[in-house]
């Protein structure tokens, strides 16, 4: 007799304490102030980046119900008690163990646990349902990489909550000519030019991400690897969009082929002379 008192005093605490536990964590969760922020990963052209942009960004979320506004009532007279809970959402239910009777606490059947008599036929008691929304997105040139933009009470829609944030990250896309910079102000741009340009120097232009034309001009002779700058022809800057950082432009010479003898022996003599100065590697 004292094991069978024994073993019902311990199953009634397992079962005290499971409902005991799982109201507290059914209450911190419903207690929070806000759903969940919502993350999203947006790209964008380098030329979008540089010129500045405003786009559309539609996504899923879920609203209040557009019948019950999120009261999960068929009517507002219906969110008034139901008489099966009185209003309470759950009800008790008696098991019996063992010549016992235990209590346990159940969502109620007929109104689903939002204790209303009739419920919302569109939601089906939930007060919510699946939606979409729309959020602008806009920059001026110059925005810099993994940039995020962070739009308030754009998420989830859940009765008794403030809605979360939308937080969008931008990043660039890889351009077939220009590269940015780690320090998102300076671009790069390889440049390719002839021998003879090498050696007596050239002038070229490059159309620029926006389409206005950038005027290179050399008169001096090509060292390898060499790099131009032109000030205030890179990205715009974020903090200071009146100023531009550098762009860099890296040549790279194309050698003949072949030459004929005839050639090699012209330019043989040429070389003779021409005085050449060591240059230090870089």
């Amino acid at each position: 007799m004292f094991l069978i008192r024994v073993l019902l005093f311990a199953v009634a605490c397992i079962l005290f304490y499971y409902n005991v536990g799982l109201f507290f964590i059914q209450n911190l969760y419903s207690s929070e102030a806000y759903t969940k922020d919502k993350n999203f990963l947006f790209t964008i052209s380098l030329q979008e980046a540089y010129t500045g942009f405003s786009k559309e960004h539609r996504y899923n979320k879920i609203r209040l119900c557009s019948v019950c506004s999120g009261s999960g009532a068929h009517s507002p007279e219906d969110t008034r008690s139901c008489p099966t809970c009185n209003g309470k959402g759950s009800v008790t239910r008696n098991m019996y163990f063992m010549g016992s009777t235990l209590q346990k606490q159940e969502q109620c059947p007929k109104c689903r646990g939002t204790g209303h008599r009739k419920l919302c036929t569109k939601c089906k008691g939930q007060g919510v349902e699946q939606g979409f929304d729309v959020i602008q997105l806009q920059a001026p040139g110059g925005i810099p990489e993994n940039y995020e933009m962070k739009f308030e009470k754009k998420s989830d829609e859940v009765p008794g909550k403030k809605p979360g944030s939308v937080i969008v990250q931008i990043t660039t896309d890889k351009h077939p000519i220009f590269r940015r910079d780690k320090n998102n102000y300076d671009l790069h741009v390889n440049l390719k030019i002839t021998l003879l340009e090498a050696l007596v120097g050239f002038s070229k232009h490059i159309k620029h991400l926006d389409g206005h034309l950038v005027y290179i001009f050399s008169d001096n002779v090509v060292q390898p690897e060499e790099v131009l700058t032109v000030p205030q022809e890179g990205m715009p800057m974020w903090d200071n969009p009146n100023q531009k950082g550098t762009l860099h432009i890296h040549l790279t010479v194309n050698f003949p082929d072949r030459l004929t003898a005839q050639q090699e022996n012209e330019i043989k003599e040429l070389f003779e002379s021409i005085t050449f100065v060591e240059h230090s590697s870089k």
